[in-house]
């Protein structure tokens, strides 16, 4: 556990529990591959971690609920959680799918109906035109 957290913020006295250096406010600042695959983990399973509920039972529920105004017919829809929700990506993926979309096309993609996680740590430049969807729908696919 990171050493310099403080335990002493509401969310991090929860987060904690999943042994991960994601350290409040902003959750990211010391966050290992190793961490965020536990956070990943942590959500697929509804906000459980060692069978104790952290979040609210149905929180994670209410994180994938689309926001409306994100969509609006014309791209990618995200969730009232700062998700990005398959079902608006053309990606190929369960329509349960979502993900967690960071800088440099690192990316956790998250389907419960499979129990999968699928962290991507590499970093790729923004400009070239690189999609994770194709690597996404291979491990998906290789899966089954």
């Amino acid at each position: 556990m990171c050493d310099d957290a403080d335990f002493s913020h509401p969310a991090a006295s929860r987060i904690g529990r999943l042994g991960a250096h994601l350290v409040p406010p902003a959750l990211v600042p010391k966050a290992n591959a190793h961490d965020w695959a536990r956070f990943a983990e942590f959500l697929q399973l509804g906000g459980k971690w060692n069978g104790e509920q952290l979040l609210p039972d149905g929180f994670v529920d209410y994180m994938r609920t689309p926001f409306p105004a994100s969509d609006d017919g014309h791209g990618p829809e995200y969730g009232r959680g700062q998700l990005w929700l398959a079902k608006g990506l053309q990606s190929g993926l369960p329509s349960e799918a979502f993900m967690l979309n960071g800088h440099l096309r690192q990316t956790i993609t998250i389907i419960p109906s499979r129990k999968l996680v699928i962290l991507r740590m590499g970093v790729t430049r923004e400009d070239i035109g690189f999609s994770n969807a194709p690597l996404l729908r291979a491990i998906v696919a290789a899966e089954r």
